[in-house]
C-alpha cells in the first residue's frame, strides 16, 4: 500500500495527474485508492478516463502493475447531495472495474490455456549449494512466464492461474517439465519442487498424480523434494500430515518452504517430519545486522540438527549474509551470493 501511494503521488507530472487532482485511500486499512480527476474546464468522457487509468497503471511498480481499475464520470447535480453523487460514482467505478477484470481474465485465461498446451512457459533450475565448499548440492525448479510479458514473474503467473481455475493443470505441466530438465543435469542430487495449490490433499495427487508425472523421466522419487507451506495445511492439518507421510512412504522427500514468511510453528514441524527446512529470504535479509534474526536462525539451526532436517537459506544476496549463515552453521543456501 505504501508503494502504491508513492507511485500514485509521483504520477503528478501533468501527463496523468495534475496538482488539482485528489488521491486518497477508500478508508482506514483499505486496499483501494480513489483518484478524483479535475476536468479543468475541458470535456471528459469515459474513453479519456480509461486512457488516463491505463497510463496510471503503467506508472505503478511491479508487482502492482495489474490492479483492478474502474472509472466513472461525476456530474454536479444541484438536485443531488455531493456525498450521494460521489458514492454513486464510486459504485459505477467499482462495477466497471469488475466488468473489466472479468473481460481481462477471460482473455488472459485463453492465453494461459495456450501457454499450458504448448508448454511455452519458462522452467529454470536454480542451484542450491553447500555453504562450506559452494559445491552444488541440489537444484530448485522455478516457474516463469515468457520474458517481458506482464505475467513473467512466478507470483503474477500463479495469481492468474488461481484466479482463472487453471492452477492445477499449470502445476502438472510445470512439474513434468521440471523432471525432464532435471534428468539432463549431470551429477545431479536433489530436485526441490514447490507445491502451490491444495492438490497435495487430493487422493488423485497422492495415488497416481505425481507418480505419473515423474514416471519415465529418468528421475527417481528419492531425488525429488516436495516443498510445502503451512498455508496448505490450514484446511485439515491432520489430513495434510497424513498426505505427507504417504508421499514419504512412496519415496519422496519433504521440505517446509518459506519458513519465516508465515506462521510455521514447532508443532507444525513436528507433525510434518520434514527432510529439509527452507528459510525464507525475509529472515535471511540483513541477517548480519539483526541480532534478533541471528538469534532466531541460530535456534532453528539447532532444531534442524535435532530433527535431522538440514536448513536451506534462501535469497543470499551479499557476502555479509553468506558469512553470517556460515557462522551459524547453516549447511545449504541459494541466491546471487553463492551462484
Amino acid at each position: 500500500m505504501a508503494a502504491a501511494a508513492r507511485a500514485l503521488d509521483s504520477a503528478r507530472d501533468g501527463d496523468v495527474l495534475g496538482s488539482a487532482d485528489i488521491v486518497a485511500p477508500m478508508g482506514p486499512r483499505s486496499d483501494k485508492f480513489v483518484v478524483f480527476v479535475a476536468s479543468n474546464g475541458t470535456a471528459l468522457d469515459a474513453a479519456a478516463l480509461w486512457g488516463r487509468a491505463e497510463r496510471l497503471r503503467r506508472k505503478l511498480p511491479s508487482p502492482l502493475t495489474a490492479p483492478q481499475m474502474g472509472v466513472a464520470l461525476l456530474y454536479r447535480d444541484p438536485m443531488l447531495r455531493t456525498e450521494r453523487a460521489i458514492h454513486r460514482a464510486l459504485d459505477e467505478a467499482m462495477l466497471a472495474s469488475q466488468e473489466r477484470r472479468s473481460q481481462e481474465d477471460e482473455r488472459d485465461a485463453q492465453w494461459l490455456d495456450g501457454l499450458i498446451g504448448a508448454r511455452s512457459f519458462v522452467t529454470q533450475l536454480h542451484p542450491i549449494v553447500r555453504l562450506d565448499t559452494l559445491a552444488v548440492a541440489a537444484h530448485e525448479a522455478v516457474l516463469r512466464g515468457p520474458a517481458g510479458h506482464a505475467f513473467e514473474s512466478t507470483e503474477a503467473l500463479l495469481a492468474l492461474a488461481e484466479r482463472t481455475g487453471r492452477a492445477r493443470p499449470l502445476e502438472h505441466v510445470f512439474r513434468r517439465r521440471a523432471f525432464e530438465h532435471f534428468a539432463r543435469v549431470p551429477d545431479r542430487h536433489y530436485l526441490f519442487l514447490k507445491v502451490w495449490t491444495a492438490a497435495v490433499h487430493e487422493p488423485a495427487f497422492l495415488d497416481e498424480g505425481i507418480a505419473q508425472e515423474i514416471a519415465g523421466t529418468g528421475v527417481a522419487r528419492s531425488e525429488c523434494v516436495i516443498g510445502v507451506t503451512e498455508r496448505l495445511a490450514a484446511l485439515d492439518r491432520r489430513a495434510f500430515a497424513e498426505a505427507l507421510r504417504t508421499l514419504k512412504a512412496q519415496g519422496f522427500k519433504i521440505a517446509i518452504d518459506d519458513m519465516g514468511a508465515g506462521y510455521s510453528s514447532l508443532q507444525f514441524i513436528a507433525e510434518m517430519e520434514p527432510d529439509f527446512l527452507k528459510f525464507d529470504m525475509s529472515l535471511v535479509r540483513h541477517l548480519d545486522r539483526s541480532p534478533i534474526k541471528r538469534s532466531l536462525l541460530e535456534t532453528m539451526v539447532q532444531l534442524s540438527k535435532n530433527v535431522q532436517a538440514p536448513v536451506v537459506a534462501e535469497g543470499l544476496t551479499t557476502k555479509e549474509e553468506l558469512t553470517a549463515v556460515r557462522e551459524l552453521g547453516v549447511p545449504l543456501g541459494q541466491g546471487p551470493a553463492v551462484e
